[in-house]
Order: C-alpha cells, then structure tokens, then sequence
C-alpha cells in the first residue's frame, strides 16, 4: 500500500489527472465524516443544482442510501404525495422522505419519465457517481472523502440524534448490529450535527 501510496503522489506531483479518494488507503473499518463548515458546502452546491445525478446524490447524504441502490433508482419509485422512496434490491424498503427532500426530489424528477433511471449512465453508473461526487468534493474543497462519506455522516447524524439502532437500520438498509460503528466514542470529537436533517428524523 505504501508503494502505491508514493506513485499516485508522484503521479500527481507530476500533472497526473488521478482520481482516487486517499480514503481507500486507511484502515479497514475507517470512517469519514464530514465537518460542519464542508457539509454546509456541500448542502448549499446540491441545493442549488438542477442537475439530477447532483439530487441524486442529495438523496444520499439524506438517507443513507448506497451509491449500488441509487444507481438501481428510478423515477417511479418515489412517492411524492406520500412522501415516500422504495429501494429496491434483494428486499424492498420504504423510506419517509421530510417535507424538503421531497420537494428537492419533485422538482427534479416530479417531470421525467417513470422509468428515467436517476444516474443514467451509458456504462457504468457507481462510477459516474463516484466520479461526479469527487468533481463536487473538488468545487467545494473537500478532500479525502469518496462516496460512503454521505452514508456514514447520515449514520452519525442519526446515532447522534439518539434515532433508536432498529430505526437507523430500517432506514439505512442495514443489521442494527451494524449501526453500533455509528455510536462509537470517537465519533464524537468529528460528529456533525446536520440540523436540518435532525429536524426531518
């Protein structure tokens, strides 16, 4: 690893266009989260973005989703009256969308095609994500981060609202066994509070 770690860094150094999220290269079981001063840069680009793989990514930082389930998301699985997102996959969820993740998400997608997949990629959609959440990390200045940190900082948003395991894994789509990361004590130095997302839970 520390021999791969020195050629990207003088790729880099070199005019290299490398994009790898330094994240892989720290511990199995590392986790990121996002500090209150980058998860207002992030909110305030997503928010104001028209573009619907940037919502889709909203989606993410606001329920935890994966990056597999948005790319197997389409149109027809919200619920905008209801106010509810079906994620697919091997066993069928429901998640209640706040009032203000469903008008994000009408606004975007209320007008296309049932059936338009949110991240309509023309090969490989995890990776147009992963790609396109990295170009934002760039724009807002926000480094060492791939796409799991929206998941774990909706973990630790959850775990530090007091949301019961049992919700949070409902939610998230997990083991509540796997929801004990999130309650860990050395969450707490780097935990954010995401008010408005504690409002919505």
């Amino acid at each position: 690893m520390r021999v791969l770690r020195l050629i990207l860094e003088f790729a880099r150094e070199n005019g290299g266009n490398i994009r790898v999220a330094d994240r892989y290269f720290e511990t199995v079981g590392g986790m990121r989260i996002l500090a209150d001063d980058e998860l207002d840069r992030l909110t305030s680009l997503l928010r104001q973005s028209e573009n619907p793989l940037d919502k889709g990514i909203y989606l993410c930082l606001n329920t935890g989703i994966g990056i597999d389930e948005l790319c197997r998301l389409k149109c027809e699985d919200f619920d905008f009256s209801g106010g509810v997102l079906t994620v697919g996959g091997a066993n069928d969820r429901k998640i209640y969308l706040p009032k203000f993740l469903t008008n994000e998400m009408e606004s975007v997608y209320g007008n296309l095609s049932s059936e338009t997949l949110i991240v309509s990629a023309t090969t490989d959609g995890s990776v147009e994500a992963e790609n396109r959440f990295l170009d934002i990390c760039e724009q807002c200045g926000i480094e060492n981060a791939d796409f799991s940190v929206l998941r774990d900082t909706f973990g630790a948003m959850c775990a530090e609202s007091g949301i019961e395991p049992a919700v949070m894994g409902e939610i998230m789509g997990v083991d509540v066994g796997e929801c004990g990361r999130y309650f860990s004590e050395n969450l707490k130095e780097s935990r954010s509070p995401l008010e408005f997302l504690r409002e919505a839970y």
